[in-house]
């Protein structure tokens, strides 16, 4: 069998994405959300979680309390932070957000993702993974992704030491932040086709609306929509279960 776990992040960012991200989920074939728990958009997201009875809710974890700070965060500002902050002030703003997002919810995370990939630097993969064994969730497989002159993380040995610590993530990662409509679509597919049986895949999507907040704040605008009009492409959805793929979310894989 052929698992394949669709993920919305940014969810909570603000109310343009807070819109594509439930249009994602119930028009669409997105399967789990990916809270932000300290953004404009939280609450909101909060209430329309519970109102639409959507239990799959992960945490997308920042770093950031943008609803105290009134920064959002990019590549530079994670570069810096990464250097100049103590592995124990990091793991402190992290358990924060987890804190915050049971409070919110009332429950753990489904799952556990991070802005810009930090949940595979080393200063936080032993508190993520001694958190993800306690409630046994899947955790964001460690991607190639890194910043200039600080990777994030070297993914081998991120990867290594969270299957070392008994965490479940999936065999396989894709998403793609930039990229025309057809251009993404036909990626997705060319990677999907590289999967092996018996495994696990998640794949991420940015879906939102253009709003006042996303438009002054975020870079990621019109790929949001892009991937509102994805998740909703019943061909792409077609063509993705004709390769053997079991659309789930990450509760049914156990």
């Amino acid at each position: 069998m052929k698992y394949l776990v669709t993920v919305a992040d940014d969810f909570g960012l603000c109310h343009g994405v807070n819109q594509g991200c439930l249009e994602a989920h119930q028009r669409g074939f997105v399967t789990e959300l990916s809270l932000m728990v300290n953004f404009p958009g939280t609450q909101e997201a909060v209430a329309l979680a519970k109102e639409s009875e959507i239990e799959s809710i992960g945490i997308h974890l920042t770093l950031n309390n943008f609803n105290q700070t009134n920064q959002y965060f990019r590549t530079a500002d994670y570069r810096r932070i990464l250097i100049e902050e103590s592995a124990e002030k990091l793991q402190i703003l992290a358990k924060k957000e987890l804190e915050t997002f049971e409070q919110l919810m009332g429950r753990p995370p489904s799952h556990i993702t991070s802005h810009q990939h930090t949940q595979q630097h080393p200063k936080l993969v032993k508190m993520i993974a001694a958190y993800a064994v306690k409630h046994h969730l899947y955790v964001r497989r460690a991607a190639d992704f890194s910043y200039e002159e600080n990777p994030v993380g070297d993914i081998k040995k991120a990867n290594k030491e969270y299957l070392r610590l008994g965490v479940k993530f999936p065999d396989y990662f894709f998403g793609h932040v930039q990229g025309k409509y057809e251009e993404v679509k036909t990626s997705f597919l060319e990677e999907l086709r590289t999967v092996e049986d018996n495994s696990i895949t998640e794949l991420m999507f940015h879906p939102g609306f253009i709003d006042e907040f996303l438009a002054t704040h975020s870079t990621m605008t019109k790929a949001r929509e892009r991937d509102v009009r994805l998740t909703k492409d019943r061909g792409f959805h077609k063509k993705i279960k004709e390769m053997g793929f079991k659309i789930v979310r990450f509760s049914e894989i156990g």
